[in-house]
């Protein structure tokens, strides 16, 4: 339950399982010892519903339930390049490679080249299958197997990805940390722990961006020095245990991917990475544009938009675009008068 808190998620259904089996009194202090778990929890006030997969008492109302909630539910990472992360892989004779995984953002289709991460090799759809069903497409979210030409399978490890373009991974991660309330001790500066983004693991170190320790149930800016490279993007999720103790500390969500050489601490960098808060890249743009010069190939890349979008937002902006930057107009306004004079 605290992944899933850390996780993002902010809404869901219980299903109390096995109700033929059970008296009418174990189903009660069964219901009691759920709202005791998960008081305080986004799972607080969602329905129970009372189900048995032998008799199907409860499944139909539980299946529709499930399908009101997605019909509901519009995900902005459809309009983000294709990223799968690849759980497992096997080969099938007459088939060849297949693998299987999550989608977690955009689309991919057969016939569609995709391209590893790490390594950045070419590979192309031959089929898919989503939730066991033949498919054509599958978006965010879909749980995927696709059937690959052009890779072996002593290449493919979990924690890997597809992408629909080459990638290159981040070891330097910015994020917002949440740590547990029953963790037992503050996480101080330089903490060692394991790192776990999607289905990717490493290890790694905290660096912290403010204070010089966090106590449980607080939040604080953290940077995530990372020993093996994460294919993470704005607004990706990342879930942190202890080195030592193997328990969950806490986790959070990434907001900045831009490797950085000087200062962890220098008051213009923290104030470009308060631009990344905000929820969409307009608003991180325009906030950004604010304190000086835009990297535009940089930002991108954070936000992981697709070409089109990121010219159209550059072009909202009271900007100039000189090479790979932009530049507010009133700053280069200012620029040119001083060069002038």
């Amino acid at each position: 339950l605290q992944i899933l808190q850390l996780l993002g998620l902010r809404a869901g259904v219980i299903a109390l399982t096995k109700c033929d089996r059970a008296s009418a009194a174990r189903i009660e202090a069964a219901r009691a010892e759920i709202a005791d778990l998960v008081k305080g929890s986004f799972l607080e006030n969602v329905p129970v519903m009372e189900t048995s997969a032998d008799t199907g008492s409860g499944i139909p109302e539980l299946r529709q339930h499930l399908l009101r909630a997605a019909h509901k539910h519009t995900n902005a990472a459809s309009e983000r390049p294709f990223r799968l992360a690849i759980d497992r892989a096997f080969t099938l004779r007459g088939s060849g490679l297949v693998i299987t995984g999550t989608v977690h953002s955009g689309v991919v289709s057969t016939d569609q080249e995709v391209f590893l991460f790490p390594g950045g090799r070419k590979s192309r759809v031959r089929s898919l299958h989503v939730q066991n069903q033949p498919a054509e497409h599958a978006g965010p979210g879909d749980r995927a197997a696709l059937n690959l030409a052009g890779l072996e399978g002593a290449e493919i490890a979990r924690g890997q990805w597809l992408s629909a373009s080459p990638q290159d991974g981040h070891r330097c991660l910015v994020m917002n940390l949440t740590v547990l309330a029953d963790f037992p001790r503050p996480v101080r500066h330089w903490t060692p722990v394991h790192i776990y983004h999607a289905t990717s693991h490493t290890t790694g170190r905290l660096a912290l961006l403010e204070g010089t320790r966090v106590v449980p149930g607080e939040h604080a800016l953290v940077q995530i020095e990372t020993d093996e490279p994460l294919l993470a993007k704005h607004g990706d999720r990342i879930v942190i245990r202890d080195y030592s103790l193997d328990r969950t500390l806490g986790g959070g969500e990434i907001l900045d991917n831009r490797a950085h050489s000087g200062r962890r601490r220098d008051p213009g960098r923290i104030a470009a990475i308060a631009a990344f808060r905000e929820r969409s890249p307009a608003a991180a743009l325009q906030a950004l544009l604010a304190l000086g010069p835009v990297d535009l190939d940089a930002f991108q890349r954070v936000w992981d938009l697709p070409a089109g979008e990121m010219d159209a937002i550059a072009a909202q902006q009271a900007a100039g675009r000189h090479g790979a930057e932009l530049v507010a107009s009133n700053l280069w306004l200012h620029w040119r008068q001083l060069l002038l004079t």
